[in-house]
């Protein structure tokens, strides 16, 4: 790609706003996934809180401190996948870094307002606004994940080792819509934290040969992007906030946290999460069945999390089957099954339908060598807790 070409193309993209409806043709969905067409990367389309909703639950899990040198450090795998996919199109210095802030953008992390970085002595500052947040004010910056993904992407734009400090906060109560990073070269002898274990590499498919089905087609018409790094599916106040992230970064940053702190850690933080975010997510007055169920599953189908299907199995028993699932995607092979994020989601629909608390057990996965993952759902006797 030439200068010139470099340039245009980077000035345009920098204006989420002005092409996002070329993005959003870009996505691709075949039997329960979702791809983008230009690197042919296997995505997942996420509610936006999901993220936050887990960096708080592990906070309060593991304590702040380890919580932030576990997110910070772990979790830099997709600025690799963005920078990489920048330097490939000759982009260099800056605009590698300017690249990594227009796809993020793009995919609803909210927008890069401002940088003020001296590559000469490695201080600066950036500041993102309309950041996806949790909405349960803070006492102190949080977005401790996000930080490290920004410190990689310098390191890969810049050269050099860089630590990323938020220094104001979205979350903290008076906080506004934006979060400011300080940039400062690492001090040497600082010690990072670490995980031996990562994913393998993950299958990509000729995207662009795919054909959409009609009803992916229709949710795609439903995206859109009030405002610069802000993604909303739906129409107006019943619209939801989403993310757009690649499979291979969430299951590293999973599987590398699950690595340091064990799944009998990693898995209920995961779990509670996915119950509480789809119990905030169905109107307060409603109550789910099992068509309700299979529609809902379906949309995350959609979204690119596999195809699932539910069956009763007694009169208090369900068993819900999951093909294709992207959370095992380049996952070795463990000692136990891993899809705690999910099991979350499905004890809220089951809780919903039952009016009581129920039990969910993955008593197959694939990342244990299954043909599927298999959710046994119990309901418990009793009232509702």
């Amino acid at each position: 790609m030439s200068v010139l070409k470099r340039k245009l193309y980077l000035s345009l993209i920098e204006h989420p706003k002005l092409i996002q409806k070329q993005i959003f043709k870009a996505l691709k969905w075949k039997d329960g996934n979702v791809y983008e067409d230009h690197q042919n990367t296997h995505m997942y389309i996420l509610p936006a809180g999901i993220f936050q909703e887990i960096r708080i639950e592990l906070r309060n899990t593991i304590g702040k401190k380890l919580a932030r040198n576990l997110l910070y450090s772990l979790n830099q795998l997709s600025a690799d996948a963005i920078i990489k996919d920048a330097i490939e199109q000759d982009f260099k210095g800056k605009e590698l870094f300017k690249y990594f802030c227009a796809i993020m953008s793009l995919f609803g992390w909210g927008y890069a307002e401002h940088l003020d970085f001296d590559s000469s002595t490695g201080n600066g500052t950036i500041t993102i606004s309309r950041f996806p947040q949790s909405n349960i004010p803070q006492q102190e910056p949080v977005h401790d994940d996000f930080a490290g993904i920004l410190a990689r992407a310098f390191e890969l734009s810049y050269g050099g080792k860089y630590e990323v400090k938020e220094t104001k906060c979205s979350e903290m109560a008076g906080g506004g819509q934006e979060c400011t990073y300080q940039i400062i070269p690492l001090k040497e002898g600082t010690q990072v934290m670490g995980s031996k274990v990562d994913v393998l590499q993950i299958e990509k498919l000729d995207a662009k040969s795919i054909v959409n089905p009609e009803e992916f087609d229709k949710l795609i018409d439903q995206l859109s992007m009030p405002e610069n790094g802000v993604l909303m599916l739906g129409e107006k106040s019943a619209a939801r906030r989403l993310v757009i992230k690649d499979v291979a970064s969430i299951n590293s940053m999973f599987l590398k946290t699950a690595d340091l702190l064990g799944w009998k850690t990693m898995g209920p933080v995961l779990f509670r999460v996915g119950r509480s975010h789809l119990l905030k997510d169905l109107p307060s007055t409603e109550r789910m069945d099992i068509a309700a169920i299979k529609a809902y599953l379906r949309k995350l189908t959609l979204f690119g999390w596999g195809i699932f299907d539910v069956a009763q199995k007694g009169e208090s028993t369900y068993h819900v089957v999951l093909t294709r699932n992207p959370f095992t995607a380049g996952m070795p092979l463990q000692q136990v099954a891993t899809d705690y994020l999910i099991g979350g989601f499905i004890s809220g629909m089951f809780e919903s339908l039952a009016g009581k608390r129920v039990t969910v057990k993955e008593t197959e996965c694939a990342v244990k060598g299954d043909k599927h993952c298999l959710f046994e759902v119990s309901v418990l006797a009793g009232r509702k807790e």
